[in-house]
């Protein structure tokens, strides 16, 4: 069975049969109190890491040019694929329909051509 760890430093913290148990990942004789006392050491850090996170970015919404550009681009790729390009080459012939982006700045057009070759 895979028990969740938690490495904080040098110490490995984990539950096994419904008790705390920890290991020291440098093998020294340590006592519960004293990884009680580096634990709450790193719980400062912690926190200050968790105050400092930043909120994922919001996603906008499509423009209706940006839809059709998006729609057009996922079925190439998908009937290049069908037809048994390697996503190598896929890949290159994305990035050429670059200048058939019509009305979208060049900008958006990347974006859009990048999402898709994330998805191959």
């Amino acid at each position: 069975m895979n028990r969740p760890r938690l490495t904080i430093g040098d110490l490995q913290i984990y539950f096994e049969d419904g008790k705390s148990r920890f290991q020291d990942r440098l093998k020294r004789d340590r006592t519960m109190a004293s990884v009680e006392l580096e634990l709450s050491e790193w719980q400062e850090f912690v926190e200050r890491w968790l105050d400092n996170v930043e909120p994922p970015p919001t996603l906008r919404k499509l423009t209706p040019e940006e839809q059709q550009f998006s729609g057009a681009t996922k079925k190439m790729a998908k009937d290049w694929r069908r037809f048994g390009f390697s996503n190598e080459r896929i890949i290159i012939m994305l990035r050429s329909i670059k200048g058939a982006r019509g009305t979208l700045t060049e900008e958006q057009a990347d974006a859009i051509i990048e999402g898709v070759i994330s998805t191959l």
